[in-house]
């Protein structure tokens, strides 16, 4: 039987922002590896993301140094990364949800959300409905697409670990420069709009545009921000 209490890091703040550069890569090659659905790459649907933390990484946002870099970031991307740790986890060691359960603050969305999952005849051509919101839940999902539907419950569980991760970051953003709070709500809402249109990520489409967008240095500027803005608006009147 798996100590579970041994494995799984808490799903807190400090766990979160505390986690190395080295146990974050460690933790989304491990996943993707396995369940990158798309084979074509090493990574498959999980490519953009790694290469979206390798930006955050080399823009000094993500540091082992606990006195730099941008704590918001260092949370809200831990919370993803401690996300798809607990799912490999459960799945590669067959464990219950009795077994997982105590790692989360909102235990009843999760029995709900898993017996409502549970009544699915395959999950692998399942598709997600609105109700289920929990992040777990939305991984396992995720974990047992096929190419048809990765794409879209790749982003269904992206986007319940960002907004679970930024729900419970809220008070940290407060303590970012302005300019970094800007940009990071515009980062937000070019995410939501990359959602919505299922823009594919696995290919390095999204990775460049992080690369060539988004300032290679912490926190952002005026510059940056205005830059950034005007980006936002085409890309709100094209999706619209």
């Amino acid at each position: 039987m798996l100590e579970t209490d041994d494995k799984f890091k808490p799903l807190t703040i400090k766990s979160a922002v505390e986690l190395t550069a080295s146990e974050r890569k460690s933790t989304f090659q491990s996943f993707f590896f396995t369940y990158g659905i798309d084979k074509s790459t090493e990574l498959g649907y999980g490519l953009a993301l790694m290469q979206f933390m390798l930006w955050e990484i080399d823009s000094t946002r993500i540091t082992d140094d606990l006195q730099r870099g941008s704590d918001w970031f260092k949370a809200v991307n831990g919370f993803m990364v401690l996300d798809l740790e607990i799912v490999r986890l459960f799945l590669d060691n067959n464990l219950t949800l009795e077994s997982i359960s105590h790692l989360y603050k909102n235990k009843e969305l999760l029995s709900i959300d898993v017996a409502a999952l549970s009544q699915s005849r395959n999950v692998s051509s399942y598709s997600p409905i609105p109700e289920l919101k929990h992040p777990f839940v939305k991984w396992l999902i995720y974990t047992a697409s096929n190419e048809n539907n990765a794409q879209i419950n790749l982003w269904n569980a992206h986007q319940a670990s960002m907004h679970n991760a930024v729900e419970i970051c809220a008070e940290l953003k407060t303590k970012e420069a302005l300019e970094e709070i800007e940009f990071i709500r515009i980062v937000l809402s070019l995410l939501e709009i990359n959602a919505k249109r299922l823009t594919p990520t696995n290919t390095e489409y999204l990775g460049k545009q992080a690369k060539t967008f988004y300032p290679n240095f912490y926190p952002a500027d005026s510059a940056t921000v205005n830059r950034l803005a005007e980006i936002e608006k085409k890309a709100l009147l094209k999706f619209s």
